[in-house]
């Protein structure tokens, strides 16, 4: 008893944060799983629903309020990396991580991720191992066709251009784990202001990998922390990677996420503009 007091006390400082869009079901399979595992951090819920499935996460929401902390609200026609913008600044707890909401974070793990943190000043956020798996409905209820190891990134360099470098050349799923709050309202500041497109597709995950690399390590705990579930109505796998490139706004985004990098090496490292633009390069 004592233990799960103290687990829940720092659960307490936490916040996740799910942006959702027309999938009711996977954000009810969600809070069923959350109040089962009497998680007692805040859930920040950004919905850009519409119609049926808008009228449903209403009901669902209010019918899990009680157990569960939970802030809602509706951003109709948003972006996944625009509803984001919006929710990240009212947060106040200390640690956060955003989460997809056909996705889990293992309730477990979250209080010692959290001590983790809290002891290591030089570390920026903390995972452990995760799984994704497969539903033979291909929606959100149903049995477990199959799992697989799916690979979170671990940063361990002692400089922010090592870990930098480290990253975009073991490019692994970095921002859903126990991170600082504090570097996510940077990391959001600079996601709002890219083009649509552009707010939920590559460059807003690349500029948040960039900001809590080059701002601490990344640490990986022998614990599970993360369940994903791949399926055929992923919004992420939907982009075509032609249009995408071939974009009018690309470059713009690409310049954005540059002008992030260099700025956080000569945070980092105190090189002048010119050596962190080379190093950028590289």
């Amino acid at each position: 008893p004592r233990q799960m007091k103290a687990d829940q006390s720092l659960q307490e400082k936490f916040t996740i944060w799910i942006p959702t869009k027309n999938r009711s079901n996977f954000l009810l399979r969600l809070l069923k799983y959350y109040t089962a595992t009497d998680y007692r951090g805040n859930l920040f819920i950004g919905d850009s629903s519409e119609g049926e499935h808008l009228e449903k996460n209403r009901d669902t929401v209010k019918s899990f309020e009680g157990p569960l902390n939970i802030y809602y609200r509706e951003f109709p026609k948003l972006s996944v990396g625009y509803t984001s913008a919006e929710l990240v600044p009212l947060i106040e707890t200390e640690f956060s991580s955003p989460l997809p909401d056909d996705d889990f974070i293992i309730t477990s793990s979250i209080a010692p991720s959290i001590q983790y943190l809290m002891n290591h000043d030089d570390v920026s956020g903390v995972n452990g191992k995760s799984i994704i798996l497969s539903v033979d409905t291909d929606g959100a209820f149903g049995e477990v066709a199959g799992t697989r190891e799916y690979p979170l990134a671990e940063v361990l360099n002692s400089t922010g251009k090592d870990r930098l470098a480290h990253l975009f050349n073991n490019m692994h799923s970095l921002l859903i784990c126990v991170l600082r709050t504090n570097n996510f309202k940077d990391v959001y500041k600079k996601i709002g202001r890219l083009p649509y497109l552009h707010s939920q597709h590559n460059f807003d995950e690349l500029i948040g990998c960039i900001v809590m690399s080059t701002r601490g390590k990344i640490v990986k705990l022998p614990f599970l922390s993360l369940c994903r579930q791949g399926h055929s109505k992923q919004h992420y796998h939907t982009v075509d990677q032609y249009d995408w490139f071939t974009d009018k706004d690309w470059h713009f985004a690409f310049k954005l996420m540059e002008m992030t990098a260099i700025e956080e090496l000569i945070r980092a490292e105190k090189m002048t503009e010119d050596v962190a633009k080379e190093q950028f390069k590289e």
